[in-house]
């Protein structure tokens, strides 16, 4: 063992300090376990020399040079330095620095080896939304090693979760923006809901599961509850703390059921579109740099994911007719939604586009 004088007299140990600590529980006295001693040993050598020591009786772990570094980093070394005195690359020393500013949690899950050095800096993304949601990928890489079918496999995965929930946080965002915080709690972490099951006016509270109408802000088991008597030929006014339920007449209600029959004859007719712009035109204006959160490619298909909602639902392909060039749109509907609806704006944003034919 290896200690050093310090200017009060007293004797720190520098190489072998677990050694020192075992021998003490075991009864040994300090006179009389082989130490040697030396003077004038500064706080910045005395790091570089516990290091050295450690680093070559064992593999320290990621977080144990992190910490090694940081200690020489406060004696007044930059990270250049520690990297030349050590024989290490800059970019070695500031990553092992990183991980230091992971939850305690998560350092020692990757003391124990349960999660890997590739994802701190991966982890360390998720920083400014608060240690829950570190914990939480942490989580599903520790399940994805241990199970080949659960949780995350890899660092494309685990980059793919970080770019969903950065995505869902702005989406939120952009929609407290837009339409305002919960009117029940005020909280700002709002959402549309489940894709394809929730109504497309519906917002929901992710904090108090608050649900309200975007467009009238009225709770929305009031706005389901209008629908849902409309269908029956009543309406519901709601105000000044009193519901009035009113019935139609028997010739609207005629007039209505025959409307909404002709306007599914026209849906079923116009399901397949011919457009005169090419797949590249109609696609150009939905898949801008900034609303794109993910594409990935195998062989033959390419899947690209949006940060915003296109509210449309339709397939294209190209289609052989006159140039050939042209493309061909099969429109298509959520199970919740009138056909029409879709339809209609599908056609809207096709008439928007502005380019020659």
């Amino acid at each position: 063992m290896v200690a050093r004088r310090l200017p009060d007299g007293k004797i720190d140990v520098i190489i072998g300090s677990r050694r020192y600590r075992h021998l003490l529980k075991l009864g040994v006295k300090p006179e009389d376990m082989k130490i040697e001693i030396r003077e004038g040993v500064s706080d910045l050598d005395a790091a570089l020399m516990a290091f050295a020591e450690n680093n070559e009786r064992k593999n320290m772990t990621p977080i144990e040079e992190g910490r090694a570094f940081r200690t020489m980093n406060k004696l007044g070394m930059t990270i250049q330095m520690i990297a030349v005195k050590n024989n290490l690359s800059d970019n070695y020393v500031r990553e092992r620095l990183e991980l230091l500013k992971l939850p305690a949690k998560i350092q020692e899950r990757m003391e124990n080896g349960e999660i890997d050095l590739g994802y701190g800096k991966i982890i360390n993304r998720l920083s400014q939304y608060g240690e829950c949601v570190q914990i939480a990928l942490a989580k599903a890489i520790i399940e994805g090693k241990k199970s080949y079918y659960g949780g995350i496999q890899n660092i494309d995965d685990a980059n793919e979760w970080v770019d969903n929930f950065v995505a869902k946080i702005k989406y939120m965002q952009e929609l407290a923006k837009k339409y305002g915080p919960c009117p029940h709690c005020g909280s700002t972490e709002i959402t549309t809901g489940e894709r394809y099951i929730a109504p497309e006016d519906m917002l929901v509270c992710s904090k108090c599961g608050y649900k309200w109408n975007r467009n009238t802000k009225e709770p929305y088991d009031l706005t389901d509850l209008r629908k849902r008597a409309e269908k029956l030929g009543l309406k519901i006014q709601v105000g000044d703390g009193k519901a009035v339920v009113t019935p139609e007449d028997i010739g609207s209600i005629i007039q209505r059921v025959n409307k909404e029959r002709e306007a599914l004859a026209q849906a079923d007719k116009r399901q397949t579109l011919r457009s005169v712009h090419t797949l590249t035109e109609i696609l150009a204006p939905l898949i801008t740099p900034e609303n794109i959160n993910i594409i990935r490619i195998e062989g033959e298909k390419i899947e690209i994911r949006l940060i915003q909602d296109s509210q449309m639902h339709f397939s294209a392909r190209r289609h052989n007719y006159d140039s050939g060039e042209k493309s061909r749109i099969n429109l298509l509907h959520p199970w919740n939604e009138e056909p029409m609806i879709n339809i209609d704006r599908v056609e809207q944003y096709l008439k928007t586009l502005k380019f020659p034919e």
